[in-house]
């Protein structure tokens, strides 16, 4: 009789504790389904799009791999959210294992903030990084919208590595920013 109840009691707390766990899935889901979207539209140094610039600013450019959101922050008036980072191979700097790296753009009160309509990253997927170090919360911080390129195949790993190492060979420098 004991035995029963206590094997009653534990389906019933487990069944309890899915269902909680189910409800903040779905509660979550819902509020970034149900949300509305800000474009920022802040000023740059330079021109990011060409490469040489962007490495040239950046203080670690590498492949990676998200593998998962980690958190965020509201350092400034909009969010940053923080993903776990799998190095796959460096460009420029010297990092390894899994980083932090810090994306501008993100969540708050069901409002989702990206620069100039970036997209945010996406756990599972690769991509090729230009960031700079924010010693004071040990993130790489994405340089936003060209710092972040999504890479979709191994081939094109191979294609985006020799395409940023070239650029590196030809990088444009900000020492002032160092």
């Amino acid at each position: 009789m004991q035995i029963l109840f206590k094997k009653k009691v534990i389906i019933i707390a487990f069944t309890l504790i899915v269902l909680i766990g189910l409800f903040i899935a779905l509660n979550n889901i819902a509020q970034k389904s149900s949300s509305k979207t800000v474009v920022l539209h802040p000023s740059y140094v330079s021109d990011f799009s060409d490469d040489s610039a962007l490495v040239g600013f950046a203080q670690n450019v590498f492949i990676g791999e998200i593998v998962s959101e980690k958190g965020n922050k509201k350092l400034s008036e909009y969010p940053e959210t923080q993903f776990n980072v799998k190095v796959i191979e460096n460009i420029k700097g010297n990092l390894s294992g899994t980083v932090v790296v810090n994306q501008e753009g993100g969540y708050l009160d069901k409002t989702l903030y990206v620069v100039e309509n970036d997209t945010m990253l996406k756990q599972g997927k690769k991509y090729l990084f230009a960031t700079r170090y924010n010693k004071a919360e040990n993130f790489h911080t994405v340089i936003p919208v060209n710092g972040k390129v999504s890479i979709d195949s191994n081939e094109k790993i191979k294609d985006f590595s020799n395409r940023f190492k070239n650029a590196y060979r030809q990088a444009k420098y900000f020492k002032d920013l160092e």
